[in-house]
């Protein structure tokens, strides 16, 4: 049975329990095959296009015990499916940008699937953009930290009711910013030191919109000292 790591184990944490699983661009299948083998999914089904992982994720499901309840497709993002196949859709290890790419081939489809778990390994405000344009909300989202590096996922499930995020909504993540955890605090300060580089080289720069951003990174680097001086006096 393969171990998970800590990104992993979060996202597996984040699904609809009992309901069937597609994990999209799997690679390895190990999180398809930990949810099958310890009975947290009845079935699951791992994609991937390219033939190197499509052939790592056929070979994992064979030396599993549960091949009968594991299925592997090479096809691109949502396509290999049926709509209504699955009730958990996963989509990690990829940008944010990539993700709504795949969904934004067939909206139809994609609205066919009950949750989503999104862990977008870089420009997470593209799907939390598009997730408030399109209404889907934002269920949930996590922290982890692993490899000196921190990580979010993002729960979402379809819907057609449109929202507003603010700009550090966007980025950091609008549950992140409304809950405590234990690793907020460290979260936050990566994003601080992010701006603040930003914030000066741009003082340094002579581009025509180079007020406009100076102003939106100020307003970003003030709201998270507000959040960080409120926080707890404790590390992480």
């Amino acid at each position: 049975m393969p171990l998970l790591d800590k990104r992993l184990n979060m996202v597996a944490e984040m699904i609809i329990k009992g309901e069937s699983v597609a994990d999209i661009g799997a690679d390895h299948a190990h999180l398809s095959i930990f949810l099958v083998e310890n009975n947290i999914v009845p079935r699951a089904i791992v994609t991937d296009l390219p033939d190197g992982p499509f052939n790592r994720a056929v070979n994992a499901v064979q030396n599993s015990n549960c091949q009968d309840r594991l299925g592997v497709r090479q096809g691109d993002g949502l396509q290999v499916l049926l709509p209504g196949e699955v009730g958990n859709i996963i989509i990690a290890g990829m940008g944010g940008d990539s993700i709504v790419e795949i969904l934004s081939y067939d909206w139809n489809k994609a609205e066919s699937y009950h949750r989503y778990i999104f862990q977008p390994m870089s420009k997470a405000h593209v799907l939390r953009s598009e997730l408030s344009r399109r209404g889907w909300p934002i269920l949930d989202e996590k922290i982890v930290r692993e490899n000196q590096k921190y990580y979010s996922v993002i729960s979402a499930c379809p819907d057609n009711k449109p929202y507003q995020l603010s700009p550090l909504e966007l980025e950091v993540g609008p549950v992140i910013l409304r809950k405590d955890s234990r690793l907020k605090q460290g979260y936050l300060k990566e994003y601080w030191r992010k701006y603040q580089v930003v914030y000066h080289n741009l003082i340094n720069t002579r581009q025509e919109n180079r007020d406009a951003l100076l102003e939106e990174y100020k307003n970003l680097i003030d709201e998270l000292e507000v959040i960080l001086g409120a926080g707890k006096s404790q590390e992480y």
